[in-house]
């Protein structure tokens, strides 16, 4: 459905890779903005979230932005690993990389961290505006990785949406249990 053999992400990432060739000093700024979507940001943030939490005695909230996160981590390496799509081999990845493709790590786990935290911290009133921050945040990194030419654009938008769901999902969860309590 997607990677090396779809011609909308191969054509995508082909021509970013010709932009990113002319342009490097715009490579060096992308590849900055990449790291917020990197594990030691988004574990920092949560970690510190799940503190602010504990420290309001939410201990609720606490536990599900814990599972938001943790959760959507080890979901996104699961099938990372099932699916075992190749990333793009244009040129060198100017970043990092170290496992599969499929979906992407940087989108999927900031859009879930992003979101939990959005909803887990804020009070009811300032969730739909923290939200939306969040999910621009993580549209910005997501933006990041096909231009670096580290993931396929169908690998982004997978990311995207399993993170959103996946939060969703802690959500209802949460609502639920809080229901019945």
């Amino acid at each position: 459905m997607g990677g090396a053999t779809n011609a909308f992400d191969s054509n995508v990432v082909g021509a970013l890779a010709e932009v990113r060739s002319q342009r490097p000093e715009f490579e060096a700024a992308l590849a900055s903005l990449t790291h917020l979507g990197g594990g030691v940001t988004l574990i920092g943030a949560a970690t510190l979230g799940a503190l602010a939490l504990l420290l309001r005695k939410q201990f609720r909230e606490c536990l599900f932005l814990i599972l938001s996160t943790v959760g959507a981590r080890f979901m996104i390496e699961l099938v990372k690993f099932v699916v075992e799509r190749p990333r793009p081999a244009f040129d060198e990845h100017p970043v990092y990389t170290t496992n599969f493709s499929f979906p992407s790590g940087h989108a999927g786990n900031s859009m879930a961290t992003f979101l939990a935290l959005a909803w887990f911290l804020s009070p009811p009133e300032q969730r739909k505006p923290m939200m939306v921050v969040g999910v621009c945040a993580s549209l910005v990194i997501g933006m990041t990785r096909p231009v670096l030419g580290v993931h396929w654009p169908s690998d982004i938008i997978a990311g995207w949406a399993f993170g959103a769901l996946w939060v969703w999902l802690m959500v209802k969860i949460s609502e639920r249990g809080a229901g019945a309590a």
